[in-house]
């Protein structure tokens, strides 16, 4: 038991490790809040706060959408969750294969806690892809109307 814990609220700590689980089975994946809070069984508000804990405590990181031309959305509904350190995840889920995109979303989480102190981490978004765009893992936004600091796309493969 953290003693921590009661500042965000976590009223039982099973809740917390059943959540944590899932997000690691599924890091990388987008996720909404009212998701989370239909598949768990927990409450919106008991979502978002299990989340700021584990973001707080750096063992994950939540990455935004970001728009087709690279705006930030007024509404941030939809999240990728990333278990940030590759041992948390493999401890949780298992070793990751060669088949399948599993290595590249240990990589961007890996990614993301490498530049938690930068001075642009908060601003690490993601774009989704369609048939049209392609998507790219890692965008640091600036200032609105410039360009982005950074994009970048994390392939296992390559």
């Amino acid at each position: 038991y953290d003693p921590s814990m009661t500042d965000h609220a976590v009223a039982n700590p099973r809740d917390l490790a059943h959540l944590l689980v899932l997000l690691a089975t599924e890091t990388g994946q987008e996720q909404t809040i009212e998701d989370l809070a239909e598949r768990t069984g927990f409450a919106k508000n008991t979502i978002r706060k299990y989340l700021d804990y584990l973001e707080n405590r750096m063992l994950l990181r939540r990455q935004y959408r970001i728009g087709p031309f690279g705006q930030r959305l007024r509404k941030q509904k939809v999240f990728r969750a990333h278990i940030v350190h590759a041992g948390l995840r493999a401890a949780l889920q298992g070793a990751v294969n060669n088949s399948g995109t599993a290595g590249d979303t240990v990589l961007t989480g890996t990614a993301l806690m490498q530049w938690a102190h930068a001075p642009f981490a908060q601003d690490i978004h993601y774009r989704h892809s369609n048939e049209t765009q392609l998507g790219a893992d890692l965008v640091a936004l600036g200032e609105p109307g410039t360009p982005p600091l950074l994009v970048g796309s994390i392939s296992w493969h390559e």
